[in-house]
């Protein structure tokens, strides 16, 4: 499994692949593996390709999008949607992370 630093600690990704709604992106506390951030949401309505996802960046997560960026996992598309009050943006992931079900 990958191993992502995010808020000085390292975290496992764990990554369900679903053809129709891109990736399903969790981090997990590398040592106890407790869930430590949900990276992706789920919009339904929202078209995208299989490897992209829409990524949760703001309150407990401010950081996440750079941090992963900076270490490979995901590409930035220029692209955002509208989810509530927030606009998330939608990135891709390079390479196909082991997943993890």
């Amino acid at each position: 499994m990958r191993k992502i630093v995010f808020q000085g600690t390292v975290c496992d990704l764990w990554v369900e692949q679903n053809a129709k709604r891109g990736p399903k992106v969790r981090l997990l506390d590398a040592r106890t593996h407790a869930l430590f951030a949900i990276v992706s949401v789920d919009l339904n309505d929202e078209p995208l390709d299989g490897s992209e996802f829409v990524i949760l960046s703001h309150a407990e997560n401010e950081g996440l999008l750079e941090a992963l960026v900076e270490q490979g996992v995901v590409v930035r598309t220029g692209r955002t949607v509208q989810r509530g009050g927030q606009r998330l943006e939608v990135v891709w992931m390079p390479e196909r992370v082991e997943e993890v079900a």
